[in-house]
């Protein structure tokens, strides 16, 4: 969980990417409890479009 919050607060470009990818491999494998899905969440504000597109591509839960 600490490298996915550096790598998310990082604010890069390449950073974010590797977030999100920590993020998609390791909350979904834990079924996306509450600290995974605030990663995410920041992720889909980060500043690069490429980063936000990809964290918001990811479903948490379905209907």
């Amino acid at each position: 969980m600490a490298e996915a919050v550096r790598l998310t607060g990082h604010g890069g470009h390449t950073e974010g990417l590797l977030a999100v990818a920590v993020v998609q491999a390791l909350g979904g494998r834990t079924d996306w409890p509450a600290p995974w899905r605030e990663r995410l969440r920041e992720l889909r504000r980060h500043p690069w479009a490429d980063v936000r597109d990809a964290a918001l591509e990811e479903t948490t839960a379905f209907e």
